[in-house]
């Protein structure tokens, strides 16, 4: 939530440095891997995917790796990084063939 608010906050600002009509709602930061892909040459499921690989993505994954390993002392960092990227990889390949079936 607080990494959405930075994002949201950084396309504020970018909204008033680029032009209005060269501006896009879906992707207003350009920080993943979706704002490289053309939506009319790529597929939709494709698409889904590299949006959700992104920098803010990844520090949240990072953060809350760090948070388990301090809430939970028995758990190294590397453990609960392992689960939070398992967790994240099974969300991700969901959401993509969520897109894949329904495109």
């Amino acid at each position: 939530s607080t990494i959405l608010h930075g994002v949201w906050l950084l396309a504020f600002v970018v909204l008033f440095l680029k032009n209005p009509e060269e501006f896009d709602l879906t992707n207003p930061v350009a920080s993943n891997l979706g704002a490289l892909l053309d939506p009319s040459a790529n597929p939709r499921w494709l698409i889904s995917l590299g949006s959700s690989i992104d920098l803010f993505s990844l520090w949240t994954l990072f953060l809350l790796a760090t948070g388990f390993s301090v809430a939970a002392r028995k758990l190294s960092w590397s453990k609960s990084f392992t689960w939070v990227m398992v967790t994240w990889i099974v969300w991700l390949g969901v959401k993509t063939l969520w897109a894949w079936i329904f495109s």
